[in-house]
C-alpha cells in the first residue's frame, strides 16, 4: 500500500514538472523522479514475485532507476546552487559509476560481479530477497552515499546562505532527500525486519516534502530558478516592499543592516518599525544613512526603484551600498584637503577661503570684523636647540591653546611656518585686542614638557580691524595692516599686541 502511494505521489510530481517544461531544472527532475519510480514499481513487483527467478528479473529492472537516483540529485543540487550542470568531462565521470552498476546488474547471472548469489524467502504474502553481496554492490554503494554527501554540503552551503528555516525551498528537498538515506542506513546496517530493503518506503517521505517545496515554494518556476542563491550572495543589502508597503522579501547583508528583520517580518507593514519608517520618509530616490553594525558604525548609500506593472505600481526594491570605506576615504581627503596634518587647524588655503566667505558677509551686512596675526619668538632657537619633533610639539600645543579660547563661530589657521592667522567675526576692534592679549598670556605661560624638557614660548601678535562700511575692504588689505602691527610687535621686542592705526 505504501509503495501504491508513494508510486501515485512520484506520478503527480512528475505530471507537474511536465507543465514546467520551460524550467531548465525540470527535464533533470523529471528524470530523477522517472528514476526513482522504477525503482519504486520494481520493488513493488520483486515483493509480490513468485519464484526467485521473477526476484532476479525485477532486481535487473530496478536498477536501470536506483543507479541514477543520487547522481540526478546531485546534479540537480550543484545547478541549484551554481545556476549551471557540472561541467561535460564532470557528468561524464559521474555517470562511469551508475552505467557499470547496470551492466554489472544486468549481466550477474553470467558475471556474479554484483551479486554472489540471489536467494529468497516467503514472509507472509511477500517474497524476500536474500543477496550474497559482490564487490561492485559496495563500489556503487560508497559512490552513492558519497554522492549523495556531497549534495548535503552544498544544501548545506545554500542554507547558510539564504537562512535555516522552513520557508525555503532547499529546505524541503534537503529534508526530503534525508528520509531515503535514513531508511537506506537502516536497512545497510542490518536493523531492517527480515533484510526488507526499506528504501522504496522512505521515498514516500521524499516526494511529500518535495511536493511541499514545489507547491508551497514554486520550486520549478521558471523565472526564478537560481533566485535564492543570488538574492542572498547580492554583497549590497535588498529589501522588497509590495505596493501596501508589507515586507516581501529580504536578503542577508539586509538583516546585518536592520537586526530586527527575520521571517517573521515577512508580510507586515515596514512601518510597524521605527527604522522602517525612517526608511519610507525618504522622499528622494537616493539617500545615506548610518548604522551601528555590531561595535561598528557604517554608512550605507539606499536607492529605492518602484516596481511598475502595466503602469501600477506594485512593490518598491531598496538597495543599500556599504559606502563605509569611501566615506572613510573622503574624509581623510576632506582632512588633508582642508587641515593642517601637524596642529590639526585648518591650514592655509582653508583659512584664505573661510576669511574670504566671512568678509563677503561682512561687507554684505555691514558687521565688524577683526583678524589677528600670531608669529612665535624665536622659535628657530627651539628647533635648533631641541630638535625639530619638540619644535612640531611646540607648535601643536600654541594651536591647541588658541583653539580653546576662540569661539566656534571665529576662524583658526596655520598661515604659515610657526605663524597663525584667526578671523574674529562681528568683533570690535577692543574686543578683539583682549582676545588677542588673552591668546598671548595663554602661550607665555604654556609650558611644553619633551622628553622631560620644560620648554617656554612667547609670540608677537598683530590685530588689524574693520567694517562693511570701509571702502576696498578686502582680506589682501587686512593681512598687510595685521602683518605691519605684527612687524612692530616683533620689532619691540616680542611677547605683545599691536594694533594696527
Amino acid at each position: 500500500m505504501v509503495l501504491y502511494l508513494t508510486g501515485f505521489v512520484l506520478l503527480v510530481l512528475l505530471i507537474f514538472a511536465f507543465t514546467r517544461l520551460k524550467n531548465q531544472l525540470a527535464p533533470l527532475y523529471m528524470l530523477m523522479l522517472m528514476s526513482v519510480m522504477i525503482y519504486v514499481i520494481g520493488y513493488g513487483r520483486e515483493i509480490g514475485s513468485h519464484s526467485v527467478e521473477e526476484v532476479k528479473f525485477w532486481l535487473k529492472f530496478e536498477y536501470f532507476g536506483i543507479s541514477f537516483i543520487t547522481t540526478l540529485w546531485f546534479i540537480i543540487t550543484y545547478k541549484i546552487h551554481y545556476g549551471r550542470v557540472p561541467s561535460f568531462s564532470a557528468l561524464l565521470a559521474l555517470f562511469v559509476v551508475p552505467v557499470l552498476t547496470v551492466f554489472f546488474s544486468s549481466t550477474n547471472d553470467y558475471l556474479h560481479f554484483y551479486y554472489k548469489s540471489v536467494t529468497a524467502i516467503n514472509v507472509g504474502q511477500l517474497m524476500i530477497a536474500q543477496l550474497d553481496k559482490g564487490p561492485w554492490y559496495y563500489v556503487f554503494t560508497v559512490y552513492s552515499n558519497a554522492i549523495f554527501l556531497f549534495s548535503l554540503v552544498i544544501n548545506a552551503r545554500h542554507l547558510k546562505v539564504v537562512g535555516f528555516h522552513v520557508r525555503t525551498r532547499v529546505f524541503w528537498m534537503t529534508i526530503g532527500s534525508l528520509f531515503a538515506t535514513i531508511v537506506e542506513i537502516i536497512y545497510l546496517f542490518g536493523f531492517s525486519p527480515y533484510n526488507i530493503d526499506l528504501t522504496p518506503f522512505g521515498f514516500l517521505g521524499a516526494a511529500l516534502c518535495q511536493g511541499v517545496a514545489i507547491f508551497n515554494f514554486d520550486f520549478l518556476k521558471s523565472d526564478d530558478l537560481v533566485k535564492d542563491v543570488v538574492f542572498a550572495n547580492i554583497k549590497e543589502g535588498l529589501l522588497i516592499l509590495d505596493a501596501d508597503n508589507r515586507i516581501s522579501d529580504f536578503n542577508k547583508t539586509t538583516q546585518q543592516i536592520y537586526p530586527w528583520l527575520n521571517v517573521e517580518c515577512i508580510g507586515k507593514k515596514i512601518t510597524n518599525f521605527e527604522d522602517g519608517q525612517k526608511l519610507c520618509e525618504f522622499d528622494e530616490q537616493k539617500s545615506e544613512i548610518g548604522v551601528a553594525c555590531g561595535t561598528k558604525h557604517r554608512f550605507f548609500d539606499i536607492r529605492m526603484t518602484e516596481l511598475i506593472d502595466n503602469g501600477k505600481m506594485i512593490g518598491k526594491v531598496y538597495l543599500f551600498k556599504d559606502v563605509t570605506s569611501m566615506r572613510r576615504i573622503m574624509h581623510k581627503l576632506y582632512r588633508y584637503a582642508n587641515y593642517d596634518t601637524l596642529t590639526r587647524i585648518f591650514n592655509r588655503r582653508r583659512f584664505f577661503d573661510d576669511c574670504e566667505k566671512e568678509i563677503s558677509r561682512c561687507i554684505r551686512y555691514e558687521k565688524m570684523i577683526s583678524l589677528i596675526m600670531i608669529d612665535l619668538d624665536h622659535f628657530k632657537r627651539v628647533n635648533d636647540q631641541y630638535g625639530h619633533q619638540a619644535g612640531d610639539k611646540v607648535l601643536y600645543e600654541v594651536a591647541q591653546v588658541m583653539r580653546k579660547r576662540l569661539r566656534r563661530s571665529d576662524i583658526l589657521g596655520r598661515y604659515g611656518g610657526e605663524e597663525f592667522g584667526i578671523m574674529l567675526v562681528e568683533t570690535e576692534p577692543q574686543n578683539g585686542q583682549i582676545v588677542a592679549d588673552d591668546i598671548r598670556k595663554s602661550i607665555e605661560s604654556l609650558t611644553i614638557v619633551y622628553k622631560d624638557i620644560p620648554i617656554k614660548i612667547t609670540a608677537s601678535v598683530g590685530l588689524a580691524a574693520s567694517d562693511g562700511k570701509s571702502a576696498g575692504l578686502s582680506l589682501e588689505r587686512l593681512l598687510n595692516s595685521a602683518d605691519k602691527a605684527l612687524y612692530q610687535a616683533k620689532e619691540e621686542g616680542g611677547n605683545m599686541v599691536r594694533l594696527a592705526l
